[in-house]
């Protein structure tokens, strides 16, 4: 069979041959060109990424006779056997078949005779991570101290498999995935040298099922060959061959789930699956463009067509966040169901179906408060309105005094009752009610809420509490509402395991009440502030008798009688 499959023809042969990896190529040239060739190396990372052309480019260059700048020559007898498999010193072993400790007691025995073409033996050990603890174990020993003429290069997909004492024995260097613009490139790279017709959009598709990986790609890509037979690389052609979802027709899904349209996505998203699109690719390719999205919110350049820069701004971020998770949510699901195209409804419905976190019920809370706070400020602009009108001048004509009213009535209930208060108040109940007052407010519902935040504890007594409002308004509409005094009540009570009357007062009219109340029993508070000194300084006395009395009697021998 004379063809061969397009990633062992474009397998590269130097250093400068291997696409992406060029931190890597460039640390092993210049190892090789300053003589500082390590004896163990340790490749990992995803597959179809270059670890084993790396490992075989390495493996030829220690034993080339004509080493250019790092560059094996591809020329000389050792280059050429190795290209062909026959170079005695080079030896490739499988450790997914050949795991076992006796194979690796075989190398160990083998690696102190000298090498018979080359410089150096070297042995290329692929997929290491399978060997068994006793072979890591046997391995141990060689890597610890190797012979002069004796290279290891241990390749790896799965790093965390391979224990830390080999790792510490070797230079590690990680491939990383390859860029879609990487591989893209490539490709293109190998139809035109081809001289095959390709669509752009069709290479790109390759690039991104490749997964990051250089010989996937070239495999997709081998396969659309064949299966047009090399007339021409298409859109269709790809998704018929690999399963992948359009970009514009994900698109198109996405656009009618953002138009709360669920017939239109469900059946969008049906006959994506009857192409033989697979959901793995329809809900990766999901998140790829709500990705997209995301990011046109800040950056119309991400967007690639302008239906879709108008919905990215037009949608709010958290719905574009909440529909990642949907699908993600859903992609992780797929390896545990059977039940694949239900996964996809689900994440169709759900998206159609989103409601934002603040509800229904906050939205009336937010929208009463709104209100609350324009009447509020009209009332304050009134209030400076008539502050700066001239006072009129009173009429000098007899007229009829007006009945008392209901706002002076208040003052006189509310008086009486602060003063009430103020005859047993004492600082330890206010401290009690102040320390409980904010667990208080926040047992009270959000719009009822609001209505006490301009409100503190400004006096108690054992049996009451005086509250102040900042402002009158707030204070006029929590006297009328019954129902919040009642649960304010319930609620102190609660939190104090006791009752306590609740009276309320404008801030304005606190110190004012204050002070009348200082005046009005001055001579009852001289004669409690005296009473209370008196009985300081006989308690005080007394103490001072019973210390001295114990001093020269003893503590034993005194006892307090009352």
């Amino acid at each position: 069979m004379s063809y061969q499959a397009l990633y062992r023809t474009w397998r590269p042969r130097q250093f400068k041959d291997v696409i992406g990896q060029e931190v890597i190529t460039q640390t092993l040239k210049n190892a090789l060109t300053a003589d500082k060739v390590s004896h163990a190396y340790l490749f990992s990372g995803p597959r179809g990424t270059g670890k084993t052309s790396c490992a075989k480019i390495l493996a030829k260059a220690v034993n080339c006779t004509n080493l250019i700048d790092g560059e094996p020559c591809n020329h000389c007898e050792n280059c050429i056997a190795s290209d062909n498999g026959s170079l005695n010193d080079l030896l490739e072993i499988d450790a997914a078949s050949n795991n076992g400790v006796d194979e690796i007691r075989d190398i160990r025995d083998k690696v102190k005779y000298a090498p018979s073409q080359g410089q150096y033996k070297v042995y290329i050990i692929d997929e290491v991570h399978m060997l068994s603890m006793g072979a890591f174990n046997a391995l141990l020993k060689t890597l610890e101290e190797p012979p002069e003429h004796v290279i290891f290069i241990l390749a790896t997909t799965e790093l965390q498999k391979v224990p830390a004492t080999i790792i510490s024995r070797t230079q590690k260097f990680i491939f990383k995935n390859l860029q879609v613009k990487t591989i893209t490139n490539h490709l293109i790279e190998v139809l035109e040298d081809m001289e095959i017709d390709y669509d752009s959009e069709a290479v790109a598709m390759i690039a991104k099922v490749s997964d990051g990986g250089m010989r996937d790609a070239l495999s997709i890509l081998d396969q659309i060959i064949s299966f047009n037979s090399g007339s021409q690389v298409t859109v269709k052609e790809v998704e018929e061959t690999t399963g992948y979802a359009n970009t514009r027709a994900v698109q198109s899904i996405l656009i009618s789930i953002l138009n709360r349209n669920l017939t239109e996505s469900l059946q969008e998203s049906t006959d994506l699956q009857d192409k033989g699109i697979t959901v793995k690719n329809i809900l990766t390719e999901v998140i790829d463009v709500l990705t997209t999205m995301l990011l046109a919110q800040k950056d119309i350049k991400q967007a690639n067509t302008t239906e879709l820069i108008q919905k990215a701004q037009e949608t709010s971020q958290n719905q574009l966040l909440a529909m990642i998770e949907y699908a993600n949510e859903a992609l992780n699901n797929l390896k545990y169901s059977t039940q694949q195209k239900t996964l996809l409804d689900v994440f169709v419905v759900k998206s159609v179906n989103y409601v934002p976190a603040t509800g229904v019920e906050d939205a009336h809370i937010q929208e009463e408060l709104t209100t609350l706070n324009q009447k509020l400020n009209q009332a304050i602009q009134q209030i400076e309105q008539l502050k700066s009108k001239p006072v009129q001048q009173v009429s000098t004509q007899s007229t009829k005094l007006p009945k008392p009213s209901v706002e002076k009535k208040r003052r006189h209930n509310y008086q009486q009752q602060v003063y009430d208060v103020l005859r047993t108040a004492t600082k330890g109940d206010l401290k009690q009610v102040i320390d409980v007052w904010k667990d208080v407010l926040k047992a009270l519902a959000p719009s009822k809420r609001a209505m006490m935040e301009v409100s503190k504890p400004v006096a108690a007594s054992p049996t009451q509490v005086v509250i102040a409002f900042e402002y009158d308004i707030w204070f006029e509409k929590v006297l009328d509402d019954q129902g919040l005094l009642d649960d304010l009540n319930r609620y102190l009570e609660l939190e104090l395991k006791e009752s306590r009357q609740i009276i309320l007062v404008p801030t304005a009219e606190w110190p004012v009440l204050r002070q009348d109340f200082i005046k009005k029993h001055k001579s009852e508070i001289k004669s409690s502030n005296s009473q209370q000194d008196d009985k300081i300084q006989e308690e005080k006395s007394e103490s001072d008798v019973v210390s001295k009395a114990k001093e020269l009697f003893g503590s034993e021998f005194i006892s307090i009688k009352d």
